[in-house]
């Protein structure tokens, strides 16, 4: 099965999920109901989590977006990074999030966003593939594995 929908204009990605966007929902539940899909999803701090879909870094924006919404959450926001990195997430894996790819860092390390800290936001190669960030307003303890 193969699923594309293509870029929305950023404010309309604000909204509820397009037609198109839908059907990509859609496509992805098939996707996991037919076990051609592994993901690895992280433990949760202040609501948000990873996730990996196939592998490191195998998704679109727009597939990012329909997996959390399959996951009853969504793209989580720059703000809600910020605050679960200040609870203790970090890792070395950028994803997408709300207008951005991202990677939460804590401690500094030289093969993690370039020894940053923060929420480091990449600004080069953001047309490639990568995992997401999702948001579940439901669970925002500090952590939950």
């Amino acid at each position: 099965i193969e699923c594309r929908v293509g870029m929305q204009p950023a404010a309309d990605r604000r909204r509820a999920l397009r037609p198109a966007a839908l059907a990509l929902v859609l496509c992805l539940l098939v996707q996991l109901c037919q076990a051609e899909t592994t993901l690895y999803i992280s433990c949760r701090f202040q609501g948000v989590y990873h996730v990996e879909k196939n592998g490191r870094y195998n998704m679109t924006r727009d597939e990012g977006v329909a997996l959390c919404h399959v996951l009853n959450s969504t793209l989580a926001t720059r703000e809600q990074l910020e605050n679960a990195r200040q609870a203790g997430f970090e890792t070395c894996r950028y994803g997408w999030i709300e207008d951005n790819i991202a990677i939460p860092r804590i401690q500094a390390n030289p093969i993690c966003a370039a020894s940053n800290t923060g929420v480091y936001i990449l600004t080069s190669n953001i047309t490639d593939k990568y995992d997401t960030f999702c948001y579940n307003a439901s669970e925002t303890r500090d952590r939950k594995s």
